[in-house]
């Protein structure tokens, strides 16, 4: 299976595309390993979703960039080699090229956005579910409600 586009007749050999492999491999590995790490620790009882606190809901955050990081960085780096060669193509054409490191970048933000969402999504659920009365017949549709929103978002 081929990680990029075939090189067009003619152009120059791209040596970057081994950098941009091992960067891409090495950041994965950097993530699991601090995942691990994080994992082992007390804090990761701080950074469960759902707390009421900036530092709860940065360490949420944290874990969940660096479990997006170490999961999703190796399916990605077939997209992000093809991103490089267009980008190359764009800059020999005299176009303006945006970095490699801006894309993958860009990708890790949208996925730490969407993990500060569901957690916001999440405390405000947990909010409104204390507020009713635990056999109040609200609570299956809050539920269902949200379980049909996750499947609009994927």
């Amino acid at each position: 299976m081929s990680l990029s586009l075939p090189p067009s007749a003619g152009a120059a050999p791209d040596r970057g595309r081994l950098p941009s492999i091992a960067t891409l491999a090495v950041l994965a590995a950097l993530s699991w390993a601090a995942v691990i790490l994080w994992a082992r620790s007390p804090m990761m009882m701080d950074a469960m979703p759902g707390r009421a606190t900036f530092a709860g809901a940065a360490a949420f955050a944290g874990m969940w960039l660096l479990m997006m990081a170490a999961m999703m960085v190796p399916a990605l780096t077939p997209v992000v080699l093809l991103f490089r060669t267009m980008q190359r193509g764009r800059a020999a054409h005299g176009s303006p090229a945006v970095p490699t490191a801006a894309f993958v970048g860009g990708y890790l933000v949208v996925w730490a956005l969407a993990g500060i969402g569901a957690d916001l999504a999440y405390y405000l659920a947990r909010a409104a579910g204390d507020q009713l009365r635990a056999g109040s017949s609200a609570v299956p549709y809050l539920g269902g409600g949200i379980i049909v929103l996750a499947g609009l978002y994927q």
